[in-house]
């Protein structure tokens, strides 16, 4: 399988949300929200959408929330 690389949109949204590879419980639903909204509006492909969502809640946990 070939990796491709991801999007500039799935960059800025990593960098803004993930800086500090742990998420609250407010900063997740920020990530997740601002993921959902990206992936409605045709931003990301669906293969960056679940990435995303895999980054979040790996975030969250390591909160220990």
């Amino acid at each position: 399988m070939k990796e491709t690389e991801n999007s500039l949109v799935f960059k800025k949204w990593q960098c803004e949300f993930l800086q500090s590879h742990v998420l609250d419980e407010q900063d997740y639903d920020r990530a997740f929200s601002a993921a959902e909204r990206l992936k409605f509006r045709g931003g990301v492909t669906d293969g960056e959408w679940l990435e995303m969502v895999w980054l979040a809640n790996a975030a969250f946990c390591r909160s220990g929330m």
